[in-house]
């Protein structure tokens, strides 16, 4: 069977990937293409496959029901094409807010995952963005998530200049783990220009169809305000605090004119990791011949 692995990353609309998937799944169900619903996919396989903590007990058997679960979704696809997705698949805004590294459990995740797909053949999507963009809008994630601990903007920003973020390790990884699968990777401002050119080579159709997206969910990050007043919350009573008020935080300071996104790069770095990704998806292209960047 054809698998279609939809990997991400978050914020670059994956959401509204899967909720046009969900919507859709008659049209693709005609063409030849199952849809397993990502909430269903992340709790039954996703959330088994995380790298088992060094005290863990049963980390084996809940592996062992992951596989199960996605074996049976194979055997019912009953279609030539089977499209999976989820981003958390590679990690979470928690894991890289809090290591303050890009996609830190990848390579374990992907490992975990690659042989209940064996025998299969392989296609994996992933869309990726501007390292200081993605920074920003997954540090105002983690705050309304599940951080374990409070981790304040500047020890965040401290730690991801000091590592020199790079997406190259992340696809290198994919590549580790699905070495013989064609790897489509695209810029998610291309998403923005054209989603349906996106959502129609995930999905694999040829001639193209005309995706029903006004229902697809839209999740805006915070507004700069907002951020500022969860950070405050953090700074002073910790992270539960966060997650207890990030509902009225977001209602009592929505995305106005003046109040948009996080300012959390100066306009020379922003430039500076702009540079860097435009030189990263060089690198991508040239890993091999089985990677493309789609533009």
């Amino acid at each position: 069977m054809k698998i279609a692995l939809h990997l991400g990353v978050h914020k670059t609309a994956s959401t509204f990937m899967q909720d046009a998937f969900a919507a859709e799944r008659g049209m693709l169900a005609g063409r030849g293409v199952a849809h397993v619903p990502t909430e269903e996919f992340r709790k039954t396989v996703t959330r088994r496959l995380r790298p088992a903590a060094a005290d863990e007990a049963g980390a084996g058997a809940r592996q062992a029901k992951a596989a199960e679960a996605l074996a049976g979704m194979l055997a019912s696809a009953g279609a030539a094409r089977l499209l999976l997705s989820d981003e958390n698949l590679i990690g979470t805004p928690r894991e890289m807010v809090e290591s303050q590294r890009l996609y830190p459990t990848a390579a374990a995740r992907l490992a975990a995952l690659a042989p209940l797909l064996a025998g299969h053949e392989v296609e994996v999507f992933v869309a990726l963005r501007h390292h200081g963009q993605f920074a920003r809008s997954v540090y105002g994630e983690s705050l309304r998530g599940s951080l374990r601990r409070f981790v304040g903007p500047e020890e965040f920003r401290a730690g991801w200049l000091q590592g020199g973020p790079s997406w190259v390790p992340l696809l290198e990884a994919v590549r580790a783990a699905f070495p013989q699968a064609r790897l489509a990777v695209w810029n998610f401002m291309e998403f923005k220009q054209d989603p349906q050119r996106f959502l129609n080579l995930v999905a694999g159709l040829d001639p193209a169809a005309g995706f029903d997206t006004a229902g697809a969910s839209h999740r805006p990050s915070l507004s700069h305000d907002a951020i500022e007043a969860l950070i405050a919350i953090g700074a002073a009573e910790g992270a539960e605090a966060m997650r207890e008020a990030r509902e009225a935080v977001a209602r009592d300071h929505p995305r106005t004119d003046g109040n948009w996104q996080y300012r959390m790069w100066s306009v020379e770095q922003e430039r500076a990791f702009n540079r860097a990704f435009r030189r990263d998806l060089t690198r991508i292209a040239e890993l091999d011949e089985r990677v493309r960047v789609v533009r």
